[in-house]
Formats: structure tokens, C-alpha cells, sequence
């Protein structure tokens, strides 16, 4: 009786003995064509789908992996200013910033006009607090190649927090970046910042307002925050909270009229291909 018990408890386990079975050769087949895949690969295609990789690994935040990958294929012969680039910024994210200024230069080296380039530079020798360095750079940023909307607030930022503060300098900043960017969020958060420095905070209000009816990432939110500060009498205080409900509603109503005018699109789309 133990023998028959023992084959029947076999049997009725082999429904799941059979599908482990499937999912492990499923497995292997998987396995073996992407070995299959791989080797089929030329060199180039390989350190090229392991340099992809490496970008990946940056853009999640496994900057020391990152600097692994990124050492990994320079080693392998495959060099230039962007693949420099990555390896400094990997370097400069885990603060080691003489590692991250070698290659920021090594990346300038190759590309004399790599605007990013300067305005990481810039900011690795802020961080070391070095004001010449980090000034240096920033012209670099603005005068070779095409500066992004990030070089104009982080060296307006610079000026502003200077000592003393360089009103006229980060505003000529805001100036031209706001020429270049219209309507850019980051400058406009620098120019929020000078407008509260300089005690307009009624003007420094429009412009949070403006950040904030855009749903731009709570850029403002640290704003609203010292505008409250600032105007701590009771008028003030009832006023700036009015001010924010007012806001939410409006934004609310943006976003509700925004969801519908894309639902409507969308019916639109679909109608006309039925109807096709």
C-alpha cells in the first residue's frame, strides 16, 4: 500500500513536474539564442550595445557601475568626448570631482566646443569652491558652442549667491537666457529668486504663479514657502493663502481642460479611421 500511495502522490505531481520542466527548457532555448545572438556580434556591435548599457546605468542613478562600463569600453578602444563626458559626470555624481575635472578636460580636448561640457566643469569646480575656475567655465559655457538653458540659471545662481550678491549680473543672465528660452522654467525660477533677493516680492509672485499654472515640478514650492515668510504682517499672510487656493482652482480647471481637449482629440483620431 505504501508503494501504490507513493506512486500516485508521483502522478498527481506530474502536471507541475511537467510544466517546471517546460519553463527550464523555455529558459535554456532563451538562453542559448541570446548566447547565439551575442556571438553572432561583431566587436564594435558588442562594446556598442555595452556602452548603451552603461548609459542606462547613468541614467538610473548606478553611477558606480556607470564608471565601471564606461572605463570598461575606453579600455577597449573606444573613446570620445561624449563617452568622457559620461565617465565625468559619473565621477562628479559620486563627488569625485578631481576624477570628474580629468575627464570633463579630456572631453573639451576632443570637442573644443562642448557647451555641456564647460557647465559641468563649471559646477564640479563650484563644488571644490573654487570662484575663478568655476567662472572660467561658465564664459566657456555661454561663448562655444550652443549654452542650454541650465548654463544660464546655474551661472545666474552663481552670481546671485556671490558675495556680494551680483544683482545686475545674474539679471543680465536672466536677460539673455529668457531670449534664448523663452518661457523656460529653470530661468524663470532664477528670476523669481532675484525679484524675492530684492525685495519685489509682488513681482516675485507673478512669476511663481506662472511656474506653478504650468505644473512645472514644484520649482516653486520653496518660493511660495519664503513669499510667505517675507510678507508676515496679517494682510499679507490671508492674502498669499488666498492666493495659492485661487491658483490650485485655476490649475485644476488647466489640467481637467487639458484631459478633456486630448480625449477629444483621441475620439477625433479613432472616428476618422473607422470611417476610413
Amino acid at each position: 500500500m505504501k508503494k501504490i500511495s507513493k506512486i500516485r502522490f508521483n502522478i498527481s505531481n506530474l502536471p507541475l513536474a511537467l510544466t517546471v520542466f517546460a519553463a527550464l527548457l523555455s529558459v535554456s532555448h532563451l538562453t542559448a539564442g541570446q548566447n547565439a545572438l551575442a556571438s553572432e556580434m561583431t566587436p564594435y556591435e558588442r562594446i556598442m550595445q555595452d556602452l548603451e548599457e552603461t548609459h542606462q546605468l547613468f541614467n538610473v542613478g548606478r553611477y558606480e557601475e556607470a564608471v565601471l562600463g564606461y572605463t570598461d569600453v575606453i579600455q577597449r578602444g573606444l573613446k570620445g568626448p561624449s563617452i568622457y563626458f559620461g565617465l565625468a559626470q559619473s565621477y562628479r555624481m559620486l563627488k569625485l570631482y578631481q576624477n570628474a575635472i580629468k575627464y570633463f578636460d579630456m572631453a573639451i580636448e576632443l570637442s573644443p566646443s562642448f557647451s555641456d561640457a564647460y557647465l559641468e566643469l563649471a559646477r564640479t569646480y563650484e563644488a571644490l569652491g573654487y570662484p575663478e575656475e568655476t567662472e572660467k567655465n561658465y564664459i566657456n559655457a555661454l561663448e562655444k558652442g550652443t549654452p542650454s538653458d541650465l548654463t544660464f540659471a546655474n551661472f545666474g545662481f552663481f552670481k546671485l549667491n556671490a558675495q556680494p550678491p551680483q544683482i545686475a549680473n545674474a539679471q543680465r543672465l536672466v536677460d539673455a537666457g529668457l531670449e534664448m528660452y523663452p518661457d523656460n522654467p529653470h530661468i524663470l525660477y532664477l528670476k523669481a529668486n532675484i525679484l524675492l533677493k530684492t525685495g519685489k516680492y509682488e513681482e516675485c509672485w507673478a512669476v511663481v504663479e506662472g511656474l506653478r499654472f504650468r505644473n512645472y515640478d514644484g520649482l516653486e514650492n520653496s518660493l511660495i514657502e519664503e513669499l510667505t515668510g517675507y510678507m508676515d504682517d496679517p494682510y499679507h499672510q490671508v492674502s498669499v493663502k488666498r492666493r495659492i487656493q485661487r491658483l490650485e482652482e485655476r490649475q485644476n480647471l488647466y489640467l481637467m481642460t487639458q484631459s478633456i481637449n486630448a480625449a477629444a482629440k483621441t475620439y477625433a483620431n479613432n472616428t476618422a479611421e473607422q470611417n476610413q
